[in-house]
């Protein structure tokens, strides 16, 4: 299934981003205003979309994740022109547009099927790469986004990952935590919404 999700940053959110990022360090070469008019050129370019294939039994989803291809286009643009922090700031802005698609799909599993993300799978960090062909091949031929070997993924700005799901909120994750060895073990920490089995 694909859907279209509708997802930005507010300024609370950039101003986030800018110190995560240390942008807003002094000598960084980029004020608040410079971020916010490079934020809303990405935001227009943007197009996220989530394709998702969801096994009940098993309460697992397949997802792939994409901001589309402007954005790469968009991206080449900075590099062409010589703008390297315009196109490192973009790359920052597109991790955090990526987080809120993945929420995003999140919250609309929560609604449509009463579950909640349990537990993120990234091939390559807590699952292996070779994942990613059993994710592609369990969305189909419609999927906007292509695997390449190694693992590449064009559009560039795209991620594929399972999403473990629970009918039970208490297992739900507060964040997005792909190697988070503490909850996994039943001990809580802070932010979390998992409490110890």
């Amino acid at each position: 299934m694909e859907s279209r999700l509708q997802i930005g940053l507010d300024r609370e959110a950039l101003e986030r981003t800018a110190v995560k990022y240390h942008f807003a360090a002094a000598g960084a070469g980029l004020d608040g205003g410079e971020i916010q008019k490079i934020y809303e050129i990405l935001h227009r370019n943007a197009d996220c979309r989530a394709v998702w294939t969801l096994d009940e039994e098993k309460r697992e989803a397949s997802v792939v994740v994409t901001l589309g291809v402007r954005v790469d286009a968009l991206q080449e643009k900075y590099g062409r022109e010589g703008l390297l922090t315009e196109g490192y700031l973009t790359d920052c802005l597109c991790r955090e547009l990526l987080k809120k698609g993945y929420k995003a799909l999140e919250d609309m599993l929560r609604e449509r099927f009463g579950l909640y993300a349990e537990r993120y799978l990234f091939p390559g960090q807590n699952l292996a790469l070779e994942k990613l062909e059993q994710i592609f091949s369990s969305l189909g031929e419609s999927v906007p986004v292509r695997l390449l070997p190694g693992g590449v993924l064009l559009p560039r700005q795209s991620v594929a990952y399972l999403l473990r799901l629970s009918a039970d909120e208490r297992t739900g994750c507060a964040d997005i935590c792909a190697q988070c060895g503490k909850c996994e073990a039943g001990t809580d920490t802070p932010g979390c919404r998992r409490t110890s089995v």
